[in-house]
């Protein structure tokens, strides 16, 4: 339904926030239900914590024009039906 309404760029992130979702949650919950089973990584927190940091600088400045694109296409869309109606 998205996509077909021309928010092609809202089922990839969706897609990629399923996937990355999955994998957050099954790392923690596997070894609670399973317990012989280790855990996938280590990670060490400053580690995780300077990648966490990095990704959102990284991210961060692509986040501003987001919002502006996302508000044309809805204009542009009003717009459209507004013209088509009358």
């Amino acid at each position: 339904m998205a996509f077909d309404g021309g928010f092609g760029w809202l089922v990839v992130v969706g897609a990629v926030n399923t996937v990355a979702s999955r994998f957050y949650y099954l790392h923690w919950i596997a070894p609670a239900l399973l317990p012989s089973l280790e855990p996938l990584t280590e990670l060490e927190p400053g580690r995780s914590a300077y990648g966490a940091t990095f990704l959102s600088l990284a991210i961060g400045p692509l986040a501003s024009p987001l919002p502006a694109t996302v508000s044309g296409q809805f204009l542009r869309a009003e717009r459209a039906q507004f013209a088509a109606a009358g």
